[in-house]
């Protein structure tokens, strides 16, 4: 090894303490970490957060609850029948998915394959279902999201 890589090794990572020796004392210093930039001023952050901008949130809100009761729709019998766990897992389980469904419509490019994917893999929690049954809601409950979603395109 050359002497320069030897003292590479020997100096102090910028997140690590540096020890200093005085006469009779050591000193531990620490390194300050870098500053970052703001992207904006502070200005600029309060003119962009008044509350006449808050609409897109509760038009998603809105959003998220019509995807909530067009995935609940004609599961409603077997709900009924699960045990409290599943009914509280199978519900939390659909909140992450029109969460998500919501996300995906919000896109510029709307992915059904996507879509249809989330929504199988939540009707694959409820116990039991027939895979015919499956395949059918998923293929209309997918429908129903894509029309709700042109809809809400044609309003804008």
């Amino acid at each position: 090894m050359s002497s320069l890589s030897k003292n590479l090794e020997r100096m102090p990572s910028p997140e690590k303490k540096i020890e200093r020796r005085d006469s009779r004392r050591i000193h531990k210093i620490e390194q300050p970490p870098a500053v970052e930039r703001p992207i904006q001023s502070w200005t600029m952050l309060d003119s962009q957060t008044q509350p006449s901008d808050h609409r897109p949130f509760v038009a998603e809100k809105q959003q998220i609850k019509e995807i909530k009761s067009i995935l609940s729709e004609d599961i409603n019998k077997i709900f009924f029948n699960l045990s409290e766990t599943q009914k509280q897992k199978i519900r939390f389980e659909g909140e992450i998915v029109a969460k998500q469904i919501s996300g995906l419509l919000n896109q510029l490019k709307v992915q059904v394959k996507k879509i249809a994917d989330l929504i199988r893999c939540w009707l694959i929690l409820i116990p039991g279902i027939n895979k015919f049954f499956l395949e059918q809601e998923t293929k209309i409950k997918t429908g129903k999201i894509l029309m709700l979603a042109e809809k809400r395109k044609q309003i804008k």
